[in-house]
């Protein structure tokens, strides 16, 4: 279900932000870059279940077991050996109706669709109106000069810096660390950094863990273009906190998803605590520690095995249904050996296709007895009623097939199930005249007068047990059932 995803999703989410955390802790104190942390993180519940998948998928080796048939019917060429039937998961707490899962899926993608048509009007107004800004080159470097906007970074294939009117007539030491720091942006391609974590939100806006996280991105993408331009030479951390905060106290736009030298007030303190950070002996100790304790809560989350929803995906569901369709004509046709291997394939063993059935009512009408026994260890369900095609219990009733009717009933198959315009499992043996079926089901709990109509039609005849066997002169049959105390 998409709602067990979406749990998963998040919790995956919520443990990976929290080793992150430990990660970029001790990288600080190491003075080493952390904004590709916070990118794999971004794209961690895209590719984690893939991976969790394929270690949980470890190859199990069983001996076949052959199906068991009745001593009458058993031949050497009609037993079947197959590997046991596949181990089915628990159902996830966080399972819902298909309704609900329509709806959140429908909402998913709404709520994507908007933000990515935001993003996208946004960044056509960004276009629009860097056309009209005046370029000019400083310290060699071409950059764009608009009336409200920058110091930024915008465009990502192709990044320009611009530069807010205002910083032009600043100090010219402020005006040169501005431009070296968007440069810095630049040769790193920062702009295609923010561009992945910002696609990581638009397909997730569900995981508000992710919001965060592409939060902490946008903060180490700064935090490693600092340190960038400090290793640059030349340059006093006290000076270039001092630009920072030059930049900051006039206030200007910055586009959404663009790399920028004062992107918020709020991170600007953390930044310049960071650049006077007094890296000690004792704190390179801590940055071990916190790396190792990062490592321990990442390997947690791999353990969390991905929900069966994902597991079962759409692929996999249409080829399964596909297989299963061709499942049901190779039974109808009589190629055994080929419907075996469609069941190991993992063909739909419950498929309907109309005009035949499932797999197991055709198996049931054509006498397979090691056949039903292989559907049903495979999990197929023993009372599929399909109007025109019957049950698998009004299939083996009407041929009469004693074994077969035994194997249903008792895996669960309901002896009064009525399915319109194919009646009961006890009409259809009256019918035919199988006495040895009446007689079982009727011990089973078959009720002799349940009467019901022929069709769905308003004016359609009414039929029971009694009533078919004396139309078709199965003179035993109406003997007995009227033993049992059949009236009409």
């Amino acid at each position: 279900m998409i709602s067990a995803w979406m749990a998963y999703g998040v919790a995956i989410s919520c443990l990976l932000g929290i080793a992150a955390l430990a990660v970029e802790r001790a990288c600080r104190l190491r003075r080493w870059p952390t904004r590709w942390i916070w990118t794999l993180l971004l794209i961690a519940p895209f590719l984690l279940p893939f991976a969790a998948r394929g270690v949980d998928e470890s190859p199990r080796r069983a001996e076949p077991t052959a199906l068991a048939t009745d001593a009458s019917i058993a031949a050497p060429e009609r037993t079947i050996s197959a590997p046991p039937a596949q181990v089915k998961r628990p159902k996830s707490r966080f399972e819902t109706s298909r309704a609900t899962a329509s709806l959140l899926g429908l909402l998913w993608i709404c709520v994507s669709t908007a933000l990515a048509i935001g993003l996208g009007v946004n960044w056509l107004r960004m276009c629009r109106k860097s056309a009209s800004w005046a370029r000019c080159t400083l310290d060699g470097t071409n950059v764009l000069v608009s009336d409200d906007i920058g110091p930024a970074v915008i465009g990502f294939w192709q990044p320009q810096i611009v530069l807010p009117k205002w910083l032009l007539s600043a100090d010219r030491r402020v005006v040169r660390l501005a431009v070296a720091h968007e440069t810095q942006h630049v040769r790193a391609r920062d702009p295609l950094l923010l561009l992945a974590g910002t696609v990581a939100v638009v397909l997730l806006p569900w995981n508000l863990p992710l919001w965060w996280q592409w939060r902490r991105l946008r903060l180490a993408i700064e935090v490693d273009c600092d340190a960038r331009v400090l290793s640059s030479g030349g340059i006093a951390e006290v000076d270039y906190a001092e630009a920072l905060l030059s930049v900051a106290e006039r206030s200007s736009g910055v586009p959404l998803a663009a790399a920028a030298m004062c992107e918020s007030e709020s991170t600007l303190e953390k930044r310049i605590q960071l650049l006077l950070l007094d890296r000690t002996a004792r704190q390179r100790v801590l940055a071990l520690a916190l790396v190792i304790g990062g490592i321990g809560v990442a390997a947690a989350a791999t353990q969390i095995q991905a929900p069966a929803a994902f597991d079962d995906n759409v692929h996999k569901k249409l080829v399964d249904g596909a297989l299963g369709r061709e499942l049901v004509e190779a039974i109808s046709e009589g190629y055994r050996d080929h419907a075996v291997a469609l069941i190991n394939a993992g063909a739909d063993v419950d498929r309907v296709v109309l005009g035949d059935g499932t797999p197991l009512i055709v198996a049931a009408r054509s006498g397979d007895m090691p056949l039903v026994n292989l559907l049903l260890e495979r999990g197929a369900q023993a009372d599929v009623p399909v109007p025109g095609d019957g049950s698998p219990l009004i299939a083996a009733s009407m041929l009469g097939n004693l074994d077969i009717v035994r194997t249903l009933v008792a895996n669960g198959a309901d002896v009064n199930g009525y399915v319109p315009g194919d009646e009961t499992p006890l009409i259809n043996a009256a019918r035919s005249g199988n006495l040895d079926v009446v007689q079982y089901l009727v011990a089973n709990g078959a009720d002799v007068n349940l009467a019901v109509p022929a069709d769905p039609g308003l004016s359609a005849e009414i039929r029971s047990p009694l009533s078919e066997a004396l139309k078709h002169e199965r003179t035993s049959v109406a003997s007995y059932l009227r033993t049992q105390g059949a009236r009409r």
